[in-house]
């Protein structure tokens, strides 16, 4: 079976670190960081809150916050200091079954492979999360969305 990720590595030349992360299409935020050239240390994996209950999150998708939660850590670490692209954002369709969708340990496998199969092309993150979002046939952000310091603004659309 495959997984379906979307996801990037950021590198650190100041630090010589490195950090990984990426969206499973279960709903699940991995993440994974450390030094140039050694294993990198795994994060416990961070299932979407909407798998746990239905009831408090009725109507969000399961990819709505891991999804938010990578484009904040893609802002956050972009802030300090990783700025350079080691695996551009990309979307990957990998040969590695994905653990439960509650998974309790560290998948090392599923962000090897996400390595090793990310193409190397550069791309802006919300491409690649609109990418993935096509892909399983998700509603994707128009792309005559404009961004402020206040919100989102709706630049295009007809007020009623």
């Amino acid at each position: 079976m495959t997984t379906l990720v979307v996801g990037y590595r950021l590198g650190n030349d100041a630090s010589s670190r490195q950090v990984t992360a990426l969206v499973t299409e279960s709903g699940v935020l991995h993440r994974a960081h450390g030094t140039y050239g050694r294993l990198p240390r795994l994060s416990k994996p961070q299932p979407s809150p909407a798998l746990y209950s239905r009831t408090l999150f009725e109507g969000e998708h399961p990819l709505a916050r891991p999804t938010a939660e990578l484009r904040k850590h893609y802002a956050d670490y972009t802030k300090r200091g990783y700025s350079r692209a080691l695996v551009p954002p990309a979307v990957v369709r990998l040969g590695v079954e994905e653990h439960p969708p509650f998974p309790e340990k560290p998948h090392r496998e599923l962000m090897q492979a996400f390595i090793g199969a990310a193409p190397n092309t550069p791309r802006p993150l919300d491409a690649a999360i609109g990418a993935f979002r096509a892909t399983l046939g998700l509603p994707t952000r128009p792309a005559d969305v404009e961004r402020s310091s206040t919100g989102t603004r709706w630049s295009n659309c007809r007020r009623l």
